[in-house]
């Protein structure tokens, strides 16, 4: 409302301000914040625009359905312990076709081996005997009613993400119709819905946002650029500089990083050797920041080599250290 009314709003750290001996009453406070931001002292946060605003709510909407709806998985397994059922000892995932294709036929009342290892996909390597053991469970009937419930609310919540992902692609082609002036792309808008993954196809959406392509980052996936498109915007003028959005996203896909074998995979490693676990995750979350930052300031794509580089020049440098020590342990003994 105040940004409607042409009022420029101030959202201030509350930890800047506080702790002022005497002023603890809100007409005194109101007056000491008034005399500070008259002397420009107060530091304003980021507010989005209104339509990335509208993207952040649904976006944020769909991250909590999913972890709500991961409690309901989890539910169905314990369900199936109790049950002695020890399925995903041998299927990699509960909620592949396979696994969801055997809950339900347990729902329904079905206790022969037989019948169950029937729904098995041909690509599961588990053999049909290790199957046969890890369904021979108990079928008690408040055991298989906790189950059916778990997997109903399972189902209910995906239904909800469903909902709140065709309200995400509606706010994205609304804004990119903004951006392009009208023009929306013709993008196939479907595509094969895998685990946590967007049922809609938005890749190309973000980038027309974005200007670049940040998916082509490693570790940056389709719902990492998502989520960080709606909570940091597109126009980097409003950040100080690539360190003040590191947050929660970043993180996550800076731990994921050790285990690539990309130049970014290289450096995330070697941070975590220097750091620690924790330290090298955020020092590869600044290092992931940096490059999007940069990325859509100058609206240039990534561009690995210049890692590569880097990272070359370290390890040169490291071999260098190396053979000096060794060098000097030679004369030494």
């Amino acid at each position: 409302m105040l940004e409607e009314a042409g009022i420029e709003p101030y959202l201030v750290n509350a930890k800047h301000v506080k702790n002022v001996t005497g002023r603890k009453k809100d007409d005194t406070d109101a007056i000491w914040l008034q005399k500070l931001h008259c002397c420009g002292l107060l530091q304003k946060s980021f507010q989005p625009d209104e339509e990335t605003r509208v993207l952040r709510t649904y976006v944020r909407q769909r991250r909590n359905l999913v972890l709500i709806g991961s409690d309901s998985v989890r539910r169905m397994q314990k369900a199936l312990e109790l049950m002695n059922i020890k399925l995903h000892t041998v299927i990699s995932d509960i909620l592949s076709k396979t696994g969801l294709l055997m809950v339900k036929a347990i729902i329904r009342g079905e206790r022969d081996v037989e019948e169950l290892i029937k729904l098995k996909d041909p690509r599961i390597e588990a053999s049909d005997e290790d199957i046969k053991k890890s369904l021979a469970g108990i079928r008690k009937k408040e055991y298989l009613f906790t189950l059916k419930q778990a997997y109903e609310e399972y189902l209910f919540y995906q239904g909800q993400i469903q909902a709140c992902e065709e309200l995400i692609l509606e706010q994205l082609l609304k804004q990119v119709a903004i951006v392009s002036e009208g023009e929306v792309p013709n993008v196939p808008l479907k595509k094969k819905r895998r685990k946590n993954q967007m049922g809609v196809e938005i890749q190309p959406l973000l980038k027309i946002l974005t200007g670049v392509d940040l998916c082509r980052v490693e570790g940056i996936s389709e719902i990492s650029c998502l989520e960080l498109v709606s909570e940091i915007g597109t126009d980097m003028t409003k950040w100080p500089g690539p360190k003040n959005f590191a947050g929660q996203t970043l993180r996550m896909s800076a731990s994921g990083l050790t285990r690539s074998k990309s130049p970014l995979g290289n450096y995330a490693r070697k941070m975590r050797s220097r750091l620690g676990k924790k330290g090298g995750v955020v020092a590869t979350a600044n290092k992931l920041s940096a490059i999007i930052y940069s990325m859509i300031i100058h609206q240039t794509e990534y561009n690995p080599e210049i890692m590569k580089q880097s990272t070359d020049k370290w390890t040169e440098k490291r071999i260098k250290s190396l053979e000096k020590q060794l060098d000097q342990l030679k004369k030494a003994s």
